[in-house]
């Protein structure tokens, strides 16, 4: 992974462009993603996976407050990539 957005309003909702290849240039083969978040740089209390890999936008509802998410994705093989980028998003 490696660019995550995030938005929110009275939630955050994810989006992300599905990785087409390894960083090799061999073809990726998805099964999924996994969404980890907290409140502070670093400290995902929560995780959420999503096993359709051709999701490309995803919704969580949470209390207000100031949150901290990245993601990864899984290959076929259960193999788990570098996080994204790290986003902070404040939820009113």
């Amino acid at each position: 992974m490696t660019s995550v957005a995030v938005t929110s309003s009275k939630g955050l909702t994810l989006s992300w462009i599905k990785p087409e290849e390894n960083e090799d240039g061999s073809p990726v083969s998805l099964s999924g993603y996994r969404v980890r978040y907290g409140d502070a740089p670093g400290n995902y209390f929560r995780t959420h996976n999503i096993s359709d890999p051709n999701t490309t936008t995803f919704r969580i509802v949470v209390e207000p407050g100031m949150y901290y998410l990245a993601m990864t994705a899984l290959d076929s093989n259960g193999v788990e990539s570098e996080y994204s980028n790290e986003v902070r998003q404040v939820v009113r």
